[in-house]
């Protein structure tokens, strides 16, 4: 297994966290955090305008990016986080990106207690 972008400062309380497929994701009490080999992603809950759940279960669950496989926008499990800012951590450095929009699979348990949470601020 390759190794994470190691994550040195979490704002908030850890509430829980997970990983599949050489993908981490980390919610605390003020942040949601995906991390992959080489980068991590921040998004504050004060940064997050909506989550959307994608609709019903497509024909092809996954999809090919050259020699990647993706889930498909619309498979079961991938949520659209909207947010007005994300700090994007790389090896040289860290940027913040302005309004943005990231698809994500997360499990039905994560996306029910980031919404837990999300309603409390």
């Amino acid at each position: 297994m390759k190794k994470l972008w190691r994550v040195k400062a979490l704002r908030g309380e850890l509430r829980r966290t997970e990983i599949r497929r050489n993908t981490g994701f980390q919610l605390t009490t003020q942040e949601f955090v995906l991390q992959k080999e080489s980068q991590a992603y921040h998004i504050a809950f004060d940064d997050i305008l909506g989550v959307v759940e994608q609709g019903s279960p497509p024909a092809f669950p996954e999809e090919w990016s050259g020699d990647t496989r993706v889930p498909a926008a619309d498979s079961p499990g991938v949520v659209k986080i909207v947010a007005t800012n994300m700090r994007i951590h790389r090896p040289g450095g860290i940027t913040e990106t302005g309004a943005g929009t990231l698809h994500v699979r997360l499990s039905e348990e994560f996306t029910l207690q980031l919404l837990r949470l999300l309603k409390k601020d």
